[in-house]
This record gives structure tokens, C-alpha cells and sequence, in this order.
């Protein structure tokens, strides 16, 4: 261990607002730290440390910014039949130039909503984290030392692109009318007979008969966004809205395209821990170590390659905060060796007779457990009641966390009774749902391994320094299940049920020639 010691560090260069500074052009950064022995006789530690990193945006998603644009590439079919010439295809191939001719880029786009293009927000900043720490360190007998450690971390402005031309449903009267015409089916088999529909009747009745039959379904069950696109997208080419009298952008801000990106700092994050650890070096032929972990995760959107992910609600971005999908509330993990004290040069048996020496002595026992609280889960409602992104989340009123992390064992393996699935309803149509993504807790795991080796030394076969090892590991050493997480989709016949598993008990065995 260290004496008292106080350590600083800065280093910084010129921080811009510019997409270039998220390229890599330039690093900021300062770390401030500490390492302190209270006593000055080497067993205490106290060590502490805050740094802040700029991030550096991969290059990657700049291309796929640059590159993933509507209007940016074309396609030209032209088929020939066999033996056809380059020159007979027509105005696919310019004979003068010798090129294939790819057609005009950045043509008229029609008002079809296909298709996406991606922007910068153009008050883009370098995305930075925030970590921290304090440690106590405290050394014990037998080399032993005992830790207690608080760490942080904190991202602040992350990439993240959220589809600006989400479909528009509150504000144009759409979704007060679905929900009128929603009653009215109920009522009496027809959306559009009884209460006034206002501007969902103006658009769903220009609908064929049978294409309003097939979207009957979705309005029973308050599928309010499906129905939208259907009017919207499907039946582009109908010209409902124009018939209707209203404006081509009633759902889509920009009906050209199906989804426009907005890429910015619309992300963050921040983790929290405290980690506790008792580690023994290697002395007398054991050593061993354990540690625990108390932790909470929390994010809004957990990263892709495009960086792109819709919000459940442009409205209410805040609802994507939750748990990320890695936050295990409580982490163990231990693991231990030792050398079994028997036979020559040891604590027993020292000067035994070879042959018992050979039978008794060389024996090693290892071990490894870890445990860890179940992940988050989303449960789904599997509707689409707000938007096309996301499909709203299933209500579940004042229901815990660990509501559906204990596995039901029998003839179906599940983590729900019938009381419990009974919390489980559909929200309303309009709404992202009452329950938070990744709120839900699936099963625990519970894993150890453990292996037993027995050394030889044939001295005049392999020298002083050979062995030969014969191993016999056990991986899941007590066969224990580990269930992995239910069917968490409330419209599917499934949902609740769990249909795999970790591995079983495995033996294996080895032969090891060391020399």
C-alpha cells in the first residue's frame, strides 16, 4: 500500500460545439485523484478519484448519417434476355461514356412516406461522462484485504436520433374520433354509425368497404397508430387525405418520408454502486475471492450502431427513462483454489511412502459461484395504441418489480397464476402504457462450478518440473435450472411462459502434460 500521496492530473484542449469535435478532432478531459494511508504503517488505503471524458463519436455513424438518405442512391432495373449486349440496354448503359447511367440522384420525392432521412442537430455537442469513486481499503491477517468501494458514472448528451416525423394523433383530432368510432363499434358492429367521428370518419370512410372490415380488429383493441398508418402509408397512393379535404401532412410532418431522424444529445445515463470485496492471496496453498455489487442502472436509450431509437412519446420524452437492460440490483461472485496440505513437503503426511505420497498427496480443489438478481423486462402490450416505434407498454396498477421473476414449475414452466395475470391489462388507445420499459424483474441465476485436479510429478519421465494433471471438472456443479426470462408479450397465447434453460450439470475430463 501507498503513503499519503495526493495525485492531479488535467489535461484539456479546445472544446467546440461542432459535429467535427464529435469526430475525434478533439479530446477534453481532467482527472483529479488521491491515495491516502491514514496510519502510515501501509495497512489502511482511502483512494478517490472524479474525471471527466469527451467521447469520441465513431466515424461509423457519421457515414451512416451521410450515406442512409433518401434520394442519395438510386436502382435501375432493366431486364434482357441471354446474350443480350451492354449496348442493346437501352437507356440503362450511355454508349458514349461507357458507364452505366444510374439516373438522376436527388429527384422530385414523391408523397409516398417511404423511405428516411437523418440530419444533425445542428447544436450538437461532444457527449462527456462524469465517473467517481471512493475507496477504503483495510489489509487483515493471514494476506487478506478488505475493500468497500462507491462508484459513479454519469453520460451526459449521448447520440441519439428520435424520428421527428412521428405519427401526429392527438392535436388533429384523430385519436378523439377513433375512440368515439371505437364505442360506436362496440355499440353497434359499425365505427362510423352513432357518436360523430369528426376527422377519423373524414379519412376512414373513404376506405373501401372491405379494407374498413379488416381494420375493425385494431380498432377493437385500440390499435390507434396501426389504423393511422394504414390511412396514412398503406393507402399512400388512395389520396385519402386529399379527398378528405385535409392536408398531406395530417400524420406525417414531412409525407414524403416515412421517418425523419434528428440526430442530437438526446441521451443520458448514470450508474451507481456500492462494491464490497474480501480477497486472499495465494499463501499456504489457498487463495480465494469474493465480491458483491449493489447497483442501479439507469438510461433512456441503451445505443445501436445508427444511433437511432424512437421515444414511446414525442410528447413525454422523459417516459423512456428506466433501468438498463443490464441492471442486476444485487452481483456475487466468489471463486477459490487450494491446494490440498497432504503429501510431501506439505502440512500431513510429509514424509509419507511414495505410493501413498502418489495416491494422497498432489490434489487441488476449485470452485467458482455467482449469483445475480433477475434482469429488467419490458412487458408489452403488443398494440401499437401511440405510435409505430414503440408498441405501448402493458398496465400493471402498483405491481412490483419482482412481480413476475418467480418461476412456476409443472406441466408449463411460467411466472404467472392466474392472479397475476389478472394485474396485466391493455392500455387505452392514445396512451404509451402505465408500466416503464425494462421495469420488471425476470428470474435470478444461481450458477457454481467447481473441479478437482490430481498432479503427478514422474521425475524421470518429465524432469523436476513435470506433471502430469488429471482433471475433473463439473460445470452447474449442483445441476441447478436457470430459467430464462418468460414470454412477456400480453397479447401472445405465451405470455408468461418460459420455454428455455441454461445448460445442465456437464462432467467433463481432461488430461494436462506440463513440462
Amino acid at each position: 500500500m501507498q503513503h499519503s500521496r495526493i495525485r492531479i492530473r488535467r489535461f484539456c484542449s479546445e472544446n467546440s460545439n461542432r459535429v467535427e469535435d464529435a469526430l475525434g478532432i478533439s479530446v477534453n478531459f481532467f482527472h483529479l485523484g488521491f491515495n491516502w494511508d491514514p496510519t502510515g504503517k501501509g495497512k489502511w488505503s482511502v483512494s478517490a478519484n472524479y474525471r471527466v471524458a469527451y467521447d469520441r463519436n465513431p466515424v461509423n455513424n457519421t457515414f451512416l448519417v451521410d450515406n442512409d438518405q433518401e434520394g442519395t442512391s438510386t436502382t435501375r432495373t432493366f431486364n434482357a434476355p441471354a446474350g443480350t449486349r451492354l449496348s442493346g440496354l437501352g437507356a440503362l448503359f450511355n454508349a458514349t461514356t461507357g458507364y452505366f447511367d444510374p439516373g438522376p440522384p436527388y429527384s422530385a420525392k414523391a408523397f409516398d412516406r417511404q423511405g428516411q432521412i437523418v440530419a444533425w442537430d445542428p447544436d450538437y455537442y461532444t457527449p462527456y461522462t462524469q465517473n467517481w469513486s471512493l475507496r477504503i481499503q483495510r489489509e487483515l491477517w493471514g494476506g487478506m484485504v478488505l475493500q468497500a468501494a462507491y462508484v459513479g458514472n454519469k453520460a451526459t448528451g449521448l447520440p441519439r436520433a428520435f424520428d421527428i416525423n412521428q405519427l401526429q394523433l392527438r392535436s388533429n383530432g384523430f385519436l378523439t374520433g377513433f375512440l368515439a368510432a371505437q364505442r360506436n363499434l362496440a355499440a353497434n358492429g359499425n365505427p362510423l354509425t352513432g357518436e360523430a367521428t369528426g376527422t377519423f370518419g373524414q379519412v376512414f370512410s373513404r376506405l373501401t368497404a372491405n379494407q374498413r372490415q379488416g381494420q375493425q380488429a385494431n380498432i377493437t383493441n385500440g390499435a390507434v397508430a396501426t389504423v393511422a398508418n394504414f390511412i396514412d402509408q398503406t393507402q399512400a397512393a388512395a389520396n385519402i387525405l386529399q379527398g378528405a379535404g385535409l392536408p398531406l401532412n395530417f400524420f406525417r410532418a414531412n409525407p414524403q418520408f416515412n421517418q425523419v431522424w434528428l440526430l442530437g444529445n438526446n441521451s443520458n445515463s448514470t450508474w451507481n454502486g456500492l462494491k464490497l470485496e474480501l480477497n486472499r492471496r495465494i499463501s499456504g496453498g489457498l487463495q480465494f475471492g469474493f465480491n458483491y455489487t449493489f447497483s442501479k442502472g439507469l438510461t433512456d436509450f441503451e445505443g445501436s450502431q445508427a444511433q437511432r431509437d424512437a421515444y414511446r412519446d414525442n410528447e413525454n420524452r422523459q417516459l423512456d427513462k428506466s433501468l438498463t437492460s443490464t441492471d442486476a440490483t444485487h452481483v456475487f461472485n466468489g471463486n477459490f483454489i487450494w491446494d490440498l496440505p497432504i503429501g510431501k513437503g506439505q502440512r500431513w503426511l510429509s514424509g509419507t511412502h511414495p505410493v501413498v505420497n502418489g495416491l494422497l498427496g498432489g490434489w487441488q480443489l476449485n470452485g467458482i459461484i455467482a449469483y445475480s438478481s433477475g434482469l429488467p423486462l419490458t412487458v408489452l402490450s403488443g398494440r401499437n395504441n401511440l405510435t409505430l416505434g414503440d408498441q405501448s407498454t402493458a398496465n400493471c396498477n402498483q405491481c412490483p418489480a419482482d412481480l413476475i421473476s418467480e418461476v412456476i414449475k409443472g406441466n408449463t414452466i411460467t411466472v404467472l397464476t392466474p392472479e397475476i395475470r389478472a394485474r396485466f391489462t391493455q392500455p387505452a388507445p392514445g396512451s404509451p402504457g402505465l408500466s416503464a420499459p425494462r421495469y420488471f424483474r425476470g428470474p435470478n441465476f444461481v450458477l457454481m462450478d467447481g473441479s478437482v485436479f490430481k498432479s503427478f510429478r514422474p521425475a524421470a519421465l518429465l524432469g523436476e518440473q513435470g506433471q502430469i494433471q488429471f482433471r475433473f471438472e463439473f460445470l452447474n456443479l449442483f445441476n441447478h435450472t436457470n430459467f430464462a426470462n418468460p414470454n412477456t408479450n400480453l397479447s401472445n397465447a405465451n405470455f408468461g411462459v418460459i420455454t428455455n434453460a441454461g445448460d445442465p450439470r456437464i462432467v467433463q475430463v481432461a488430461l494436462k502434460l506440463l513440462f
